[in-house]
């Protein structure tokens, strides 16, 4: 089980004690300064690192917690991930090193771990091997989400020439007693969508005469990594988010980039996917998109506030609504509440804040909302 130490620079000497530790005990422990190679891009390998990791540890302490910067990102998007998980499923463990104050946002979602206990140890120990037992278990026989299972398969490939391309990307495979064809033409989407992908990545030789110096070979190879979360699955209604992270060769860091999957399977076992418009009455849909970036735009300011503990000022409030206002908003998934809405960096501000999700209630466009349609099927009526 491979485990992301999320830390503050100020509190690397803690963290690798943990570390240390935890590679004893038989984990897979992950930390920038231990497992990043000379020479390789940082940003890239973290954001990668951190994506593919079966759980989170945030090392909380008086600094991490008022510091802006890599730790806050690594956080709020840990606790971002979590509406992807079960109540019970164990993703993100926070473990507080000193004597400050929780957050909230923290606090009210997951339940911390005072580090400074005497058993502090013990409870960290359980509370990891229970997430490994539930991830073994989800490995072997799947996720259930009522009559869809869903297994991950992964396409893998590294090309090492010059120039190269190291591609990862995982995708589901689902399984339906009731509606096996559905479920297979689904299975065989995804594993298509996946080999697509892994041609596009590919790279082409260059002439055997180009002039590369061997020094700079990692700035030869493209990276794209991409993993999938479910947001929301009834018999009815699957809605998966892709979150891909690319660093090209010669590019000045990694970027990050969303896709989502969206489909609707009908009881004679016949699957479609849709678009945002297909939840809204035909005449007044434009009005249902309008009221949605009113409201995103409303919300941004918020969660800049959230993010950084400044408050907007107009330059930051110019770019949420030229952001918002250009958007197609076709990245969405839905749980039974809502939508929630995914931008990239750069789309919404700039790339030290990562990138955006905002949830946005059907109650903000219930008077747009097609009847006896997808609403109604998501909510399982």
């Amino acid at each position: 089980m491979k485990i992301f130490l999320a830390h503050a620079k100020e509190d690397e000497e803690t963290t690798e004690v943990i570390y240390d530790k935890l590679k004893n005990d038989g984990f897979n422990p992950w930390m920038d300064i231990k497992d990043i190679p000379a020479g390789v891009d940082w940003d890239y390998e973290i954001q990668k690192n951190f994506n593919n990791s079966n759980l989170i540890v945030l090392i909380l302490s008086k600094i991490s917690i008022q510091k802006n910067g890599y730790i806050r990102r690594e956080i709020n998007d840990a606790i971002e991930k979590l509406k992807y998980y079960k109540p019970d499923d164990i993703f993100v463990i926070p473990l507080l090193i000193d004597d400050s104050q929780v957050p909230s946002y923290i606090s009210n979602k997951i339940q911390f771990i005072d580090f400074k206990r005497n058993d502090g140890w013990e409870i960290f120990d359980r509370s990891l091997r229970l997430a490994a037992s539930q991830q073994n278990l989800e490995i072997v026989q799947g996720i259930q989400f009522g009559l869809f299972t869903f297994k991950t398969n992964i396409l893998k490939e590294e090309y090492k020439q010059i120039p190269g391309h190291d591609i990862e990307i995982s995708y589901p495979v689902i399984n339906n007693s009731k509606n096996s064809k559905s479920s297979d033409t689904l299975s065989k989407y995804f594993e298509g969508r996946a080999v697509r992908i892994l041609f596009n990545n590919r790279t082409s030789p260059w002439p055997l005469e180009f002039d590369w110096n061997k020094e700079y070979k990692s700035t030869y190879t493209d990276s794209y990594y991409e993993s999938y979360n479910i947001a929301f699955c009834n018999d009815s209604v699957i809605s998966i988010l892709h979150t891909i992270n690319w660093y090209g060769a010669g590019a000045a860091h990694p970027n990050t980039a969303f896709e989502v999957s969206n489909f609707v399977i009908t009881d004679n076992d016949y699957s479609y996917k849709f678009s945002i418009y297909d939840l809204f009455n035909n005449e007044d849909s434009q009005e249902a998109i309008s009221k949605i970036k009113r409201k995103l735009i409303e919300d941004a300011p918020r969660v800049y506030w959230e993010r950084t503990g400044e408050k907007a000022e107009q330059s930051d409030m110019d770019w949420f609504t030229t952001g918002v206002e250009n958007s197609d908003l076709s990245n969405f998934t839905l749980n039974q509440s809502g939508f929630t809405f995914h931008f990239p960096p750069y789309e919404l501000h700039c790339y030290a804040l990562g990138s955006w999700e905002f949830f946005i209630s059907f109650f903000e466009v219930i008077d747009h909302l097609k009847k006896d349609s997808i609403y109604q099927l998501i909510k399982g009526e």
